[in-house]
């Protein structure tokens, strides 16, 4: 359904340009090197898991085919940007743009996090077809029952132009799930304040802002959470969450005890689906074969790096989720 969208679009002599954008838990893309200031021995040469330059190297081939598969099925479209989490510092960043970067486009907007395991967000984009002109980080301050600080991951802000139309990306990774879902959900519920109160301020000073929340939340399109971004007093600043109609189907983006959960969304303001520069055309889990255990308790699961501390060599725990927009005027920022 996803490129059917399109290419029906493009079928009936649409002018307009063509491109795809995303959402990546790449599942603990570390370096190998033990950073003292945060968690991270474990994944070293000698360390619990023994993360070797080989298996980095290795992951970092991985994600790259990951990305080019995406890139030939959606062909003719042009990659523009893709969200990622769990990545934990800008040396991995560049190795992933050394990868897939064939044209030399690949660049990347990356702050440090002051989580203790040391993973960031961060937002790959395609030179040649995003031109970032604004970007910050925002922290998401947590407090634990005694009133003592809990650190999670900063979300990044980043506005720019893809091609004529200006657009905003709000990249997240809402905190996990340690502790059960109930018990944490107040966490949860305060990255979402801080996710709406960013998207408050930028539709304050636009009104016909395009806006994409786009990240691993933690939480299923049907919690609290994730309903407390969406909705809002004013149906004019309201979102749209394709992910929503997916996961009363079942889809989903990540499997926990034979359960599928859609985490890994992209939610958009409404005017990408009939008023702005930009059109949402389809979005969905991008779920292949190849990115699938095979055999086995975990058949059909996405193919991870390790189960546990055993090293499978796999992609992510993760599917990515993509979306495809079209910009009527493809003549872009010249």
């Amino acid at each position: 359904m996803l490129f059917a969208l399109l290419f029906a679009a493009s079928a009936q002599g649409l002018v307009a340009q063509g491109y795809w954008i995303g959402f990546y838990n790449l599942e603990n893309l570390f370096d190998t090197i033990d950073h003292k200031e945060v968690d991270d021995s474990d994944r070293t040469p000698i360390g619990a898991y023994k993360w070797s330059t080989e298996r980095f190297n290795h992951k970092v081939d991985q994600i790259n085919g990951v990305i080019d598969s995406i890139s030939r099925a959606t062909s003719p479209n042009i990659w523009g940007v893709l969200g990622v989490c769990e990545i934990e510092n800008a040396t991995v960043l560049q190795a992933l743009c050394r990868k897939f970067n064939a044209s030399n486009s690949c660049r990347f907007v990356h702050f440090e996090s002051p989580d203790r395991r040391g993973i960031d967000v961060a937002l790959l984009y395609n030179a040649d077809a995003f031109k970032p002109t604004h970007f910050e980080k925002v922290a998401v301050r947590l407090f634990l029952s005694d009133d003592s600080p809990k650190y999670t991951r900063d979300l990044l802000v980043v506005s720019g132009w893809l091609a004529s139309a200006k657009v905003h990306f709000i990249v997240a990774h809402w905190p996990s799930r340690s502790g059960g879902q109930k018990r944490s959900e107040h966490f949860r519920m305060t990255a979402s304040y801080y996710s709406k109160r960013i998207a408050d301020s930028i539709q304050k000073s636009d009104p016909k802002a395009q806006i994409v929340l786009m990240g691993d939340l933690n939480d299923d399109p049907s919690d609290r959470s994730v309903r407390r971004f969406v909705k809002s007093k004013n149906t004019d600043m309201e979102f749209y969450n394709p992910m929503e109609a997916m996961h009363k189907q079942g889809v989903g983006s990540i499997a926990h005890r034979d359960r599928w959960h859609l985490f890994d969304q992209l939610i958009f303001t409404k005017n990408f689906l009939n008023q702005g520069p930009l059109r949402l055309e389809g979005a969905g889990v991008y779920r292949k074969k190849f990115l699938t255990q095979s055999d086995g308790r975990f058949k059909n699961y996405p193919l991870r790096t390790y189960v546990g501390i055993n090293y499978v060599g796999g992609y992510s725990d993760h599917f990515p989720v993509i979306a495809l927009l079209t910009a009527t005027d493809p003549k872009g920022y010249e």
